[in-house]
């Protein structure tokens, strides 16, 4: 057991957040064999001890516990390696090829690993040296606590993108919806509009900050749309009406407008039509 500590080195002990994964993952191989001589070691102990009928079989805990540093440390990187590949690929993606399906794709594969980085997180806090003094630990804070923030960092970072993709992805979004939107995130020079870029230039924008707020003109200009083809189904309906108009006392120049009911009616259910607009 202390020989898996000692070969452990810190950058895989507690994970180098600027360690290549490649690396990591290549000096976990060596530990992971130990580990497996020890697991042998261990169970042909136990069944000697059970053959014996002792009275105690050892439960030799600290193999376990090499077990569990293993595990969680492989888990981490190969974690960190399969979610750049995903990235990368990610990040080449045209913003106009971003529909509802790679969209809700990315978000569950989000998901998913925000779900790992928390186990790593966990399973890395189980492990930790207890009897480390809690003012070192604030002097050298554990690397691996790096390793891990580093991964959620960037899950998060898409996480928390790919609402703003669908907010920005609305086409009901108008020219002054635009410029709001380029107030909030503070560039006028980018061309959202045009949505000639890539999903990475995008999130090099630092937009996930702002999510609430673009998510809100978004739904804004959905709740504008919506008023205006009401408003213009209004204004098609009066363009469509005619009055009833009959000739006065029988005279051929002169006329007046007879019947008003259909024209009343009309006007009714307008109001109702647009106080429930006004009340919207």
């Amino acid at each position: 057991m202390q020989e898996i500590r000692e070969d452990d080195l810190t950058y895989i002990h507690r994970g180098d957040p600027g360690a290549n994964t490649e690396d990591v993952l290549e000096q976990l191989g060596p530990l992971q064999i130990k580990f497996d001589v020890l697991q042998e070691d261990k169970d042909n102990i136990q069944d000697y001890q059970r053959t014996l009928e002792m009275e105690t079989v050892d439960a030799f805990g600290e193999v376990e516990v090499a077990k569990q540093l293993i595990e969680v440390r492989q888990k981490l990187w190969t974690s960190l390696r399969s979610w750049a590949r995903s990235t990368a690929a990610w990040r080449a993606m045209p913003f106009a090829s971003l529909d509802s399906v790679a969209i809700e794709d990315i978000g569950k594969a989000c998901a998913a690993m925000a779900k790992t980085a928390l186990q790593c997180e966990r399973g890395m806090a189980q492990n930790l040296d207890e009897d480390q003094p809690p003012s070192e630990k604030a002097r050298h804070p554990e690397l691996w606590e790096l390793a891990v923030v580093r991964l959620k960092k960037i899950v998060w970072e898409f996480r928390d993108t790919m609402p703003v993709v669908e907010a920005l992805g609305n086409e009901l979004i108008e020219k002054i919806h635009w410029i709001e939107i380029k107030d909030i995130i503070g560039n006028h020079d980018f061309p959202l509009e045009e949505k000639n870029f890539t999903l990475g230039e995008l999130i090099d924008l630092d937009v996930a900050r702002f999510q609430d707020k673009l998510v809100v003109v978004s739904i804004k200009a959905q709740q504008e749309k919506k008023i205006q083809t009401q408003l213009d189904g209004l204004k098609a309906k009066w363009d469509r009406l005619d009055f009833d108009v009959i000739n006065h006392k029988g005279s051929r120049d002169a006329f007046r407008i007879g019947s008003f009911e259909a024209v009343q009616q009309e006007i009714d259910e307008s109001m109702v039509s647009l106080n429930l607009l006004i009340s919207s």
